[in-house]
């Protein structure tokens, strides 16, 4: 595989959003692409795939600073290079499939009764797992989340009023950030979420010290043991694949 395509992979430019268009969106402006080149935090590749199969709207977020995350929860950084995509300018665009099975610091989730997903902008409660209300386990919702590539809501578990799902199927939260689309199935509604948007702190501007969204104190009753998702399946396979590799 190329080193083109697994950048395409990381911008997520195969998300389900882009993929219902109808019409090619607008190409980047040229003071985007001269705004673009002076990044040197990205990668020449990383650079010139944008340059090439971006769009205004991708260029939009990317380069806007307001769009850059405080610090995060879960092992991850305010600084990843796709943290644009929470952007609220952002209507279309994913971290790559399978971001979370290499990202996402799992210690954390066998260690946590239930969890709590935060706005990485503002620090408001988007989503809950793992309590009796939510009627699934965190070992349940890892399966499912893992299966598909990204976090997997269903409608027990969002935060009603913090979370505005608009017409076209986008997610967002009640600040502005861009969290993903609803992809609903047999069993309703499904939020495919961005991992990056939601793993903020509580009502928070970015403490890496505050742990207290989470209930991260060791209990061996409630340990749960995450299982590989569908082993055997086609699908999961090419799910961690992906992950592993680097962007």
């Amino acid at each position: 595989m190329t080193q083109l395509w697994r950048v395409a992979m990381a911008v997520g430019l195969l998300s389900a959003a882009a993929a219902d268009e109808e019409t090619e969106p607008p190409r980047p402006r040229p003071d985007q692409i001269e705004r673009l080149q002076e990044r040197k935090d990205l990668s020449d590749a990383y650079r010139d795939f944008i340059e090439k199969e971006g769009t205004e709207e991708m260029l939009e977020s990317l380069l806007n600073p307001s769009c850059q995350l405080p610090g995060l929860q879960f092992g991850l950084s305010g600084k990843d290079m796709f943290s644009w995509v929470c952007c609220s300018s952002n209507h279309r665009y994913a971290e790559h499939a399978g971001y979370l099975l290499r990202h996402l610091d799992t210690r954390m989730l066998r260690k946590a009764p239930s969890i709590t997903f935060y706005d990485s902008v503002c620090g408001v409660p988007l989503y809950t797992i793992g309590t009796k209300e939510t009627g699934r386990s965190i070992s349940e919702w890892w399966q499912e989340s893992a299966s598909h590539g990204w976090p997997s809501f269903r409608s027990r578990e969002i935060h009603r009023n913090h979370v505005e799902m608009k017409e076209s199927g986008e997610v967002v939260s009640s600040c502005g950030t861009h969290l993903g689309h609803n992809l609903p199935d047999i069993a309703g509604e499904r939020h495919c979420i961005n991992l990056l948007c939601i793993s903020g702190f509580e009502g928070d501007s970015g403490s890496q010290n505050e742990m207290s969204s989470l209930s991260l104190s060791p209990s061996p009753a409630r340990t749960v043991r995450l299982p590989d998702p569908n082993p055997q399946g086609r699908r999961a396979r090419r799910i961690r694949e992906i992950g592993e590799r680097r962007v």
